[in-house]
């Protein structure tokens, strides 16, 4: 038996050695046919896995109350400039709900342009208080966060993402205590975040954030309500209770599901990977055909080899 796999090992080679370009396009038949499956199934897992990582860095135990109202799946279902009907008092309100709740931040956002010399950057400013860095777990890599005095004084200071520092301070300079202006005000910075990339919640590049005392947007932005509450739970298993209670008082205040929507971490990200999954088959599926052409013309150098030595096999 040994001998007999020996020698048709042996005959195989020979062939092959007799026919070198037929069996190079075999060979490359198989191999492409199988690098697109292989290659296209992992662009669509390694998307999964970026959006799970960024999710992951929301934090499970986060809900986020927006403005109108939006179907996950659906898209929007108002124009982005609905204007919201939160207030600060419904953001104290939440913090002493309790039971699953343990505190809230109202943020007040808005696209603006941040400017240093003669450099520009489009940048999402947000108004904070002193909870958001607490609940949202972000920190300064140098320099220093806002911090509650920052917030009772309505001071002229600002934190800002690593993508501004690098579009601004284009020279190398040290961003600490440097001005920039920001809506036709200079704010002084006192700090730079840590890198976190894209994300939900107020923009998509969250490395492209820049955050103010509350209420110092409330005093030069003109903006005196919340445009989202950040509503931070005991746990994510939590969850699904904590949204209950925030529609009730919500719903009790008046407000109804057309006014505002509350969304959790986790079922975005079961609607984003149900998505993916459903790009990751397609994927396959184009994939698959490469294989199956590689497979015919397999097929049919085969039949040609077979039929040129049929008076030899008999």
């Amino acid at each position: 038996m040994l001998l007999l796999l020996i020698s048709s090992f042996r005959l195989a080679l020979i062939s092959l050695s007799l026919n070198k370009g037929r069996s190079l396009l075999t060979i490359l038949g198989i191999v492409i046919g199988t690098s697109s499956v292989i290659l296209l199934v992992a662009i669509g897992n390694g998307l999964q896995s970026v959006v799970n990582e960024q999710f992951a860095s929301l934090g499970s135990n986060l809900i986020f109350v927006v403005p109108g109202k939006i179907n996950i799946r659906q898209g929007p279902g108002r124009p982005p400039t609905f204007t919201p009907k939160f207030s600060f008092t419904d953001v104290r309100n939440l913090t002493r709900l309790g039971g699953p709740i343990i505190s809230a931040s109202g943020l007040i956002n808005k696209n603006s342009t941040a400017k240093y010399g003669p450099n520009s950057y489009d940048v999402t400013l947000n108004g904070i208080d002193e909870n958001y860095g607490l609940i949202r777990s972000t920190k300064a890599q140098s320099g220093r966060f806002i911090e509650k005095n920052m917030v009772e004084g309505s001071q002229s200071v600002v934190v800002i993402g690593p993508n501004v520092v690098k579009n601004l301070f284009t020279h190398g300079e040290d961003p600490l205590s440097k001005e920039i202006t920001l809506s036709n005000q200079r704010f002084t910075v006192i700090g730079i975040t840590e890198s976190k990339g894209g994300g939900f919640g107020g923009g998509s590049d969250q490395d492209s954030f820049v955050f103010v005392p509350l209420t110092t947007a409330q005093k030069y932005l003109g903006e005196k309500n919340p445009g989202s509450i950040i509503v931070q739970v005991v746990s994510g298993a939590e969850t699904p209770v904590a949204s209950e209670i925030v529609k009730r008082y919500f719903n009790k205040r008046g407000l109804t599901e057309d006014d505002f929507t509350v969304l959790e971490p986790k079922e975005i990200l079961s609607t984003v990977n149900s998505f993916l999954g459903a790009i990751t088959a397609a994927l396959g599926g184009i994939a698959s055909i490469s294989l199956l052409v590689g497979g015919i013309g397999i097929m049919n150098i085969m039949l040609v080899t077979v039929t040129e030595r049929t008076k030899e096999i008999g």
